[in-house]
Order: structure tokens, then C-alpha cells, then sequence
């Protein structure tokens, strides 16, 4: 019941997939390890997990969780390493080739990047410990004071604190299970990810989406531990009730911070481009351009929105002034061959450029020779 979860998951960023193919992962694995075995529900944990790291680079925090409670919980039973590497060869390999998988990925990125010179993709950390004290007090500030009551429902929150101390403290009086490993390493994981990227918190509220998986299976966790230790009290109807009444306070909510996004936010400047840009491809097509042909995109604030709706490749400039003039040089030596301005026609730039097709909000140009 996120708002966040909610307003991401009907949006184009890819951490709302990325979360249900990690679920997805998870629930293969557990019929992998706690049930039946077989080599089939390896393989669909496995692609799930990679699926979502493919999406979102740091969703591999799961299958790394995956592999390190599998040999977690076998060195806490006092079974040597060697056995468990002969025991899990078939896991070994399923992680190995979804590594391999995600590295390659990764350096598809980098490759993308540097061919572009742009930066569409994120590829490194921007840790708490490289930013100013100042800069870390402001983003608890936004995360405490601005974005805390957007990610749930107050007194789901209060549950989810709750269920943590209560499952702490009943922890050492009961019997460990494997998951407990599981759950930890994901709490771990999780815990490294919001350190390595604690600056992109302050503005981006969907890096939340990654840390909804630790606070889930901790709460669950922490439940059942409570169940298995004092199982009428927390197997009682009342208490069933009582979380299907929090649930419902806790969709309500959401649904009301989702009709507040969607009624307040209106149109941002980012889906406008879209707009204007609608049928933009068949146009291309209909001037005999060439597929290969690269573009200059200017005033498109968007870091590659519109190249994504004509479907080319090439740059973008989200205005003109010197600096930008200066740089419609520069990419026409890196190959640029067609410049497509939104908005209204720019006297500095006509100097470079000739018309090819004036439409509706954009017109479409060639580099003059």
C-alpha cells in the first residue's frame, strides 16, 4: 500500500518491475531450498532475479542475499565449506551465469554512455560518506519531514517498528530458521544500497522501491517469530483483524497521496515531449531519413526522451544559448546530420541548418553542408 509503489508502478521507471521480479525470484527460490529441490525452480528464481537486475543494477542485491543465506545458514549448522560447495554446485552455477549476465549489462551501459557521451544510465555510487554534513542533514531532513509520510500510512509505519522490536526481542527464545539468514542478508543488502546511493533520497523518491523488500521480510519475519512463540496470542482472530483493519486505513491513504500526486503534479515537461512528438516517426520515415542518421534534439529536457519517441539515435539539448550553439559544432563533427527543434523556430541556429518539414510543434532540420 506505498504511495510510492502505487504511483511508480503505472510510470515508465523500471523499479516497480524490477520489485516483482525480485518477489518472483524469491518465491522460486524458496521452493528451490525449503520445498522440493528441483532443478526448475533454480533456473525461475534465478531469471527472475536477473530480470530485475537487468531493470535496476542494485535488485542484484537479492541473488547475492539468495546465495550467501544458502552458506550462511550451513556454516551456522557447522557444515564445512567444501561440502557446501559440492552440495550447491547447481546454485553456484545459476548465480555465476547471472553475474556474468548482469556484468555484461553493465558494460553495455558504460559503453552506451561513453558512444553517446551522455549519461542516461547511473553507473556509480554517490555514498553518505563523500557528501558535506551539511548535505547529509538535508536529506534526513526530506526524508524525515517531506518524504516519510509518502511512502506509507503513518501507523503502518508505527506496525513495522513495532514488529521489529517485538521480533528482536523474541529472537534469541526461539528457534532459528534459514530464512532468518535470508532476511538478514537482504536487511544487509538493503542497508548498503541506501549508503552507497544516500544522496539520490533526497529527490528521488523511487529509490524507496529498493528498500521495500528488507521492510517487508523483516515485519513478516518478526510475525512469525511472535507466532511461533506465543501463537494464541498472535494466531487470535483479533489480531487478524486488526491487520486487515490497518490494511484497509493503509489503502485508503495511499489512494488519497496517489490522487494528490495525479491532481496537484499536472503535466510535467517530461511527458510533454512525448506529446508533441507523437507521430514524429512515421514522419522520419515518410522523409526517406535514414534510420542511421543521428539527431541533435534541442530545447528537449529530457535526457533522451525525445531521441526514444523518433526512435534514433544522437543528443540532446534542453536549451539554446552559447554554450549550446557552441555544442550543435561539436556533435556535428561526432556525425549529427539532422537537428529537431521543439518549439517555435531560433534565429541563432538557422545559420546552421536548413528547414526539411515544419509541424506541429517541432520543426525538422539538416546540418547545412
Amino acid at each position: 500500500s506505498s504511495t510510492v509503489l502505487l504511483y511508480y508502478g503505472n510510470n515508465f521507471l523500471p523499479d516497480a518491475p524490477a520489485l516483482g521480479f525480485s518477489l518472483m525470484g524469491w518465491y522460486w527460490f524458496h521452493s528451490y531450498w525449503q520445498v522440493r529441490g528441483s532443478i526448475k525452480q533454480l533456473a525461475l528464481a534465478f531469471l527472475f532475479f536477473s530480470l530485475a537486475a537487468l531493470l535496476r543494477i542494485t535488485f542484484f542485491l537479492h541473488p547475492l542475499a539468495a546465495l550467501l543465506a544458502v552458506f550462511g545458514s550451513g556454516l551456522h549448522a557447522r557444515q564445512p565449506i567444501g561440502y557446501l560447495m559440492r552440495k550447491h554446485l547447481k546454485l553456484l552455477a545459476a548465480f555465476g551465469l547471472s553475474a556474468l549476465t548482469v556484468a555484461a549489462w553493465v558494460l553495455y551501459m558504460r559503453w552506451y554512455n561513453a558512444a553517446n557521451h551522455d549519461s542516461y544510465f547511473l553507473t556509480h555510487a554517490r555514498p553518505i560518506w563523500e557528501m558535506a554534513p551539511s548535505a547529509v542533514r538535508e536529506v534526513w531532513d526530506y526524508i524525515l519531514n517531506y518524504w516519510h509520510n509518502k511512502f506509507y500510512y503513518p501507523s503502518t509505519w508505527h506496525f513495522f517498528l513495532g514488529a521489529l522490536i517485538a521480533g528482536s526481542l523474541v529472537l534469541p527464545l526461539v528457534r532459528l530458521t534459514p530464512w532468518t539468514h535470508a532476511v538478514l542478508y537482504v536487511l544487509v543488502g538493503s542497508l548498503a544500497f541506501a549508503l552507497l546511493f544516500f544522496e539520490q533520497f533526497r529527490d528521488h523518491d523511487y529509490y524507496f522501491i529498493t528498500l521495500i523488500p528488507a521492510i517487508a521480510f523483516l515485519t513478516v519475519h518478526s510475525f512469525l517469530l511472535l507466532r511461533q512463540k506465543f501463537p494464541r496470542i498472535f494466531g487470535h482472530w483479533s489480531v487478524k483483524a486488526g491487520l486487515a483493519f490497518l490494511c484497509l486505513l493503509s489503502l485508503n491513504y495511499a489512494r488519497e497521496k496517489l490522487d494528490e500526486r495525479y491532481r496537484l503534479g499536472g503535466a510535467d515537461p517530461f511527458s510533454k515531449v512525448g506529446t508533441l512528438l507523437a507521430g514524429a516517426r512515421a514522419t522520419l520515415d515518410d522523409l526517406a531519413i535514414p534510420e542511421t542518421a543521428r539527431f541533435v534534439m534541442l530545447n528537449d529536457p529530457t535526457p533522451n526522451g525525445g531521441l526514444y519517441f523518433i526512435d534514433r539515435r544522437g543528443w540532446s539539448v534542453p536549451d539554446v544559448d552559447a554554450r549550446s550553439l557552441h555544442l550543435l559544432e561539436n556533435y556535428r563533427a561526432h556525425g549529427a546530420t539532422y537537428i529537431i527543434l521543439l518549439g517555435k523556430p531560433i534565429p541563432e541556429v538557422m545559420q546552421y541548418v536548413e528547414l526539411i518539414s515544419e509541424e506541429q510543434g517541432y520543426s525538422i532540420y539538416r546540418f547545412r553542408k
